[in-house]
C-alpha cells in the first residue's frame, strides 16, 4: 500500500472545496465522525455558519488494520432528531464499514467526506477528492505525532 502525505495547506483546500459544494441547507448540526472529522467539521462549520458541532466517536483502525466499527460515543438527542438537516461529515471514507454503522443511528443525515476510497463512495452523498483504494493517507496531525515521539 503506498502512502500519501496531505499537507495542511492541502488539506484546508480539499475541505473548503467540500463545504463549497455541499447543498445550501441550513444545516441544524454538523456531527463530527472522530477523530478524523473533527478539523474538517470545524472548518466547514465556519464556512457554512453553523454553531452546533456534535461527535460520533467511532474506533475502526488499529496499527492500520480496520476492525468492526466500535461506537464509543454516540451524538447527542436534539442532533439525532434533526434527520435530513444534520450534516455528518469525516476526514476519509475507505471501505464504507464506518458509515454504514453510523447510518444505523443516523439514517435520514447527509454524508460526506474530504476523500473517499472507491469500496466507500457509495456510501456517501459526496466527498472533495477521490483516492485509490491502495493509498494510506498520512494527515498532518499524524505526522506531528510520529514526529514528536
Amino acid at each position: 500500500m503506498s502512502e500519501v502525505h496531505i499537507g495542511w495547506d492541502s488539506f484546508a483546500a480539499d475541505t473548503r472545496k467540500l463545504a463549497a459544494g455541499l447543498p445550501w441547507n441550513a444545516w441544524g448540526a454538523i456531527v463530527c465522525i472522530t477523530r478524523g472529522g473533527l478539523i474538517p467539521a470545524g472548518i466547514i462549520a465556519h464556512e457554512r455558519s453553523v454553531r452546533l458541532i456534535d461527535t460520533l466517536c467511532v474506533a475502526t483502525y488499529k496499527d492500520r488494520k480496520q476492525g468492526e466499527p466500535l461506537i464509543l460515543k454516540a451524538p447527542n438527542d436534539y442532533a439525532v432528531r434533526l434527520g435530513s438537516n444534520l450534516l455528518v461529515i469525516d476526514d476519509l471514507v475507505d471501505s464504507g464499514a464506518t458509515v454504514k454503522r453510523v447510518k444505523a443511528i443516523l439514517p435520514q443525515a447527509y454524508y460526506a467526506a474530504v476523500y473517499a476510497k472507491p469500496r466507500g463512495q457509495p456510501d456517501l452523498n459526496m466527498w472533495a477528492r477521490p483516492m485509490l483504494q491502495n493509498e494510506w493517507l498520512v494527515f498532518p496531525w499524524e505526522k506531528a505525532e510520529r514526529e514528536d515521539g
